[in-house]
């Protein structure tokens, strides 16, 4: 819903419409997060051009985004997508066949995202992420944290929901690692950039 949001206020008056990429077929995850956005959508009149799966894999969400570009030259406005992974195969196509960036959902699973939008965003006014953040390393010390309270016989509640910021075009640029590979991901987590580095680089 926050990022429906977000991106019907980006493309509200724009003529053309916006594509959706989701993760595998039949994922339930997907499944979730499309019906709340297609509610956001339909109430706020954002046209969609089409949903596709590109597996939360860049290369396959770059080759879908390129023949989602053939299919409609210059009405894509917005990109829904539920991981950085198609996010920034979809931007990456766009600029590949000669258009701006525009704006785009996803999550911070994706430190090439981040890279590709400090890189570029100056260039392109267009370029806006909305990006909701689900770091490992605070989901892991969470779940941790309450599978040892299970296993010393204290209660401990059925649902646990962490509450993340909004990652967007002004708090980019504090989460961002360019000194490690792309696929690197605990924004914002427990993970300093000190960890990150040690883990990774």
């Amino acid at each position: 819903t926050v990022w429906a949001t977000w991106l019907a206020a980006q493309v509200k008056g724009k003529p053309g419409g916006i594509v959706a990429l989701g993760g595998t077929p039949g994922n339930s995850y997907t499944a979730a997060d499309w019906a709340c956005a297609l509610k956001v959508f339909k109430h706020d009149g954002t046209k969609v051009l089409s949903f596709q799966y590109a597996d939360w894999e860049p290369v396959v969400a770059k080759s879908t985004m390129a023949s989602l570009i053939s299919a409609y030259p210059k009405q894509i406005t917005g990109v829904y997508a539920d991981g950085g992974q198609n996010t920034i195969g979809a931007e990456e196509a766009l600029i590949a066949a000669g258009d701006d960036p525009v704006p785009a959902t996803g999550d911070t699973s994706w430190n090439g995202l981040l890279e590709l939008w400090m890189k570029d965003h100056s260039k392109y006014p267009n370029f806006k992420l909305a990006l909701l953040p689900e770091p490992p390393g605070t989901e892991a010390q969470k779940a941790l944290g309450l599978a040892l309270s299970i296993l010393e016989g204290k209660q401990v509640p059925k649902v646990t929901t962490l509450s993340v910021p909004l990652v967007d075009d002004r708090s980019i640029p504090k989460y961002v690692q360019p000194s490690l590979p792309a696929g690197v991901v605990d924004a914002p987590g427990v993970l300093t950039s000190a960890d990150l580095r040690k883990l990774f680089g």
